[in-house]
């Protein structure tokens, strides 16, 4: 399938296919039909999609970056999705609200996570992180509006460019669970101007109050306050 600003999505469609409507101008909002079942990768990627998004019942899967780099504000999941691949989301810098009815993804505190290992996928601007996330998925917060990230104890593992290009982002805080941020976690995220990591954390640091992270000795993130 491949569509146009003036497609029409009817009800009988069942899948919605690979980069269909990939930098076409939408710049609306997007009603899916409640016949569709798989939207694959790249299918609405840079699309202008704005205000909310509502997924239809019928929908199963979610591909690669299906939605990413869009103006969704609002975020709906339906109760039968069964999979939503790496980045289906990211680059939504107003995403404010995530709300679901799946018992596998579920939404807590404006953040949507994969329940079966406990990872955070879709952060938002108003995101609290839950003490229930092990994971926080690479891209999960990429251009996120987010000006706090407090990473509470629970979480385990940041994966690499989990909050890239946040430029909003001014302050973090690393609870004492967190064992490795990986490489890029918090990459152009310029405008930071605190870092504390917890006292009690055996792996990371933040250098002796210096406004970065340090682990194993090495420097591996620092912002322009760094001493």
């Amino acid at each position: 399938m491949v569509g146009c600003r003036n497609t029409t999505l009817v009800d009988g469609l069942k899948i919605i296919g690979f980069s269909a409507f990939e930098g076409t101008p939408l710049k609306r909002e997007l009603i899916l039909p409640n016949t569709i079942k798989s939207i694959e990768s790249y299918a609405f990627f840079e699309t202008g999609i704005t205000g909310g998004l509502v997924l239809p019942d019928s929908l199963e899967y979610i591909g690669e970056a299906a939605f990413a780099t869009n103006s969704i504000e609002k975020l709906y999941i339906n109760k039968n999705i069964k999979e939503i691949e790496f980045q289906a989301f990211c680059s939504n810098p107003d995403l404010s609200y995530i709300y679901s009815e799946s018992d596998l993804y579920y939404a807590l505190s404006n953040t949507l996570i994969y329940q079966p290992t406990q990872t955070l996928i879709v952060g938002s601007n108003n995101s609290i992180i839950p003490d229930t996330v092990k994971t926080i998925a690479s891209y999960s917060f990429y251009q996120s509006a987010i000006t706090e990230a407090i990473i509470p104890s629970g979480v385990e593992l940041i994966e690499p460019y989990a909050f890239y290009y946040c430029r909003d982002l001014k302050n973090i805080s690393i609870s004492e669970t967190v064992y490795a941020i990986l490489t890029g976690a918090f990459s152009f995220c310029d405008s930071i101007e605190s870092i504390v990591v917890n006292a009690a954390n055996p792996h990371l640091s933040s250098g002796n109050n210096a406004n970065c992270i340090v682990s194993k000795g090495v420097v591996i993130f620092g912002c322009k306050t760094t001493d």
